[in-house]
């Protein structure tokens, strides 16, 4: 389910929703479940590109938001919104 969220930070970067990218990358780095391999290979590239995306301030208080968000609560919000678009 990790790494999910993390291909849905890319969606968000390429839809122009880069604060809501940054949001979930801060979930997934914080996340006790998140291994090493997440990190670094899945994770890294889009963060980087995230950071290139948005003003440093900006960037940094949506990864802490992202911090504070609950797994369970974002993953619901997403089998929504794919639910309405489908």
């Amino acid at each position: 389910m990790i790494n999910v969220l993390v291909g849905f930070a890319w969606l968000r970067l390429l839809d122009g929703q880069p604060q809501r990218g940054a949001e979930l990358v801060g979930l997934v780095a914080h996340h006790p479940a998140t291994d090493e391999f997440t990190m670094r290979g899945d994770m890294e590239p889009v963060r980087v590109k995230l950071e290139g995306a948005l003003p440093p301030t900006v960037f940094a208080e949506a990864l802490e938001r992202g911090r504070t968000l609950d797994l369970e609560g974002v993953v619901n919000e997403l089998l929504q919104r794919a639910g309405r678009s489908a």
